[in-house]
């Protein structure tokens, strides 16, 4: 859930734990300090996954980091970072929005997080390169801040010659991009 953990802090995002034991993520949407963090819900596997991580993988605790977790997990309790978040979403779906009016199909006829999955199969666009040329098409085209990671769709080609791309906006928006401030994505 590293990419929309903090909407699921702020219950913009439904959690997973009713259907999950173990989660992980990232400071992606927590807006914290690089790194991962395992959350489990069930008691006997604490001893299980305290063994495994600690010492082995896990190395020697980094107190900084650890400081900046907590920084960052505290900012999640502020109303300020509900209106981030929201805001993260506001974004998204304006970028959907240009995206489709742009003709492009979004995999799942919208968004409910800060990540777009558009189809470019119809285009007969693939792989990395071709999702990156649509990209650059699309910034000439008016819709700006649109970075292309290829992806796989479900029951499809493999990522290699991927027929799709993701697009984010929460490192956009933590630029102080917006749909109508013209520092970002804008639509003309």
């Amino acid at each position: 859930m590293a990419h929309f953990a903090g909407l699921v802090a702020r219950d913009l995002y439904p959690n997973p734990f009713p259907h999950a034991h173990l989660v992980t993520t990232s400071y992606k949407s927590l807006r914290g300090a690089r790194g991962g963090v395992a959350l489990w819900n069930d008691e006997r596997l604490s001893n299980k996954i305290n063994h495994g991580i600690f010492p082995g993988v896990r190395g020697s605790a980094l107190t900084h980091g650890v400081a900046c977790k907590a920084a960052c997990f505290g900012e999640t309790l502020r109303p300020e970072f509900i209106r981030y978040n929201q805001s993260v979403l506001d974004n998204a779906h304006a970028l959907a929005g240009a995206l489709r009016q742009r003709g492009l199909r979004i995999v799942s006829g919208g968004t409910d997080t800060g990540l777009t999955l558009v189809d470019l199969g119809a285009r007969n666009i693939r792989g990395a390169v071709e999702a990156r040329t649509a990209a650059r098409s699309l910034a000439r085209g008016g819709v700006r801040g649109v970075g292309a990671t290829r992806t796989r769709q479900a029951n499809r080609q493999s990522a290699a010659r991927s027929k799709a791309f993701v697009s984010g906006t929460v490192a956009d928006h933590r630029r102080g991009g917006s749909p109508d401030c013209g520092c970002s994505f804008r639509l003309c």
